[in-house]
């Protein structure tokens, strides 16, 4: 079902410019979600990375340093944005600023976040299982906490159930975010989405 893969909690504001704001756990489908917007065509960022992220909205970067990044993005182009999970602790400080922001926000298994946690930091999961499951769930926590508080347009995506569907995910976050250039929205569904993974590097 459609909705099992994207579910739009709050409808997208047709407006020329806007700003999406890609949420969830670490480990959690954030890179897979940027990959797919910038095979869309919406500009994520600059020294992305494999990873699709912007190091200059890192969460140790100081906020002085975010807002100028905001600014000058909003000046040079109408539809961009970003992902980060850390974004959760300072959205609402940036939130003033951003121009028509959007908000995809991207929920994952907890027990397959954890065991990719592990898997990445060369942990043994047997031995952290219940303090990875516990780090995932709060992380999980946290976007809902964004979502409940913040009232602009958002969406909900199922990262397992993207994997089955990449076509109707790639169609449906299009829409959401404003795209429907039927070349684009082809090659994100099939470059962006990796099963194995959750996304490709490129």
């Amino acid at each position: 079902m459609a909705q099992d893969v994207f579910y739009v909690l709050r409808p997208p504001i047709h407006k020329p410019k806007r700003t999406i704001v890609v949420l969830g756990a670490p480990r959690g489908g954030t890179s897979m979600v940027s990959a797919t917007l910038r095979k869309l065509g919406v500009m994520m960022g600059d020294r992305l990375g494999h990873q699709h992220e912007d190091p200059a909205f890192r969460r140790e970067v100081p906020l002085e340093e975010k807002l100028a990044t905001v600014q000058k993005r909003n000046a040079e182009h109408d539809v961009w944005g970003w992902k980060l999970p850390g974004a959760v602790y300072y959205i609402r400080d940036l939130l003033p600023h951003l121009q028509n922001p959007h908000f995809v926000a991207v929920f994952r298994n907890p027990l397959s976040v954890s065991r990719s946690s592990a898997d990445r930091s060369g942990d043994e999961v047997n031995d952290n299982a219940i303090k990875l499951l516990q780090v995932a769930l709060n992380a999980t926590q946290k976007v809902v906490d964004v979502l409940k508080e913040i009232d602009a347009p958002a969406a909900l995506v199922s990262f397992e159930s993207v994997i089955q569907q990449p076509e109707a995910f790639a169609r449906q976050l299009a829409a959401f975010v404003g795209v429907s250039d039927e070349t684009l929205i082809a090659e994100a569904a099939g470059t962006a989405i990796n099963k194995q993974l959750g996304y490709k590097k490129f």
